[in-house]
């Protein structure tokens, strides 16, 4: 796996954050040996009707994250739990 590119870089409650593109997202998930749980979560932004997917896989202490506006298709060895109202502050 070669260099992945952070958007941002947070920190919330002694967490770092860790904002990712999609692209980088699915392949940190493929090259992750822990197969770690990815949190998923569909919301609409404030005052519109776009939809906004927001994922999170902690992974050695620091939690990733992305948003996006399509499903991501994630490796099938990676399990994903999806969840109602995901709010994490910096996300």
């Amino acid at each position: 796996m070669g260099l992945l590119n952070a958007e941002r870089v947070l920190r919330f409650m002694d967490r770092i954050l860790v904002e990712l593109e999609p692209s980088d997202f699915i392949e940190l998930a493929k090259a992750s040996k822990d197969k770690s749980v990815v949190i998923h979560s569909v919301s609409r932004k404030l005052l519109s009707k776009e939809i906004i997917h927001r994922y999170i896989m902690p992974l050695q202490g620091v939690l990733f994250f992305c948003r996006c506006k399509e499903e991501l298709k994630l490796p099938e060895d990676v399990k994903v739990v999806n969840v109602k109202g995901l709010e994490y502050p910096g996300m």
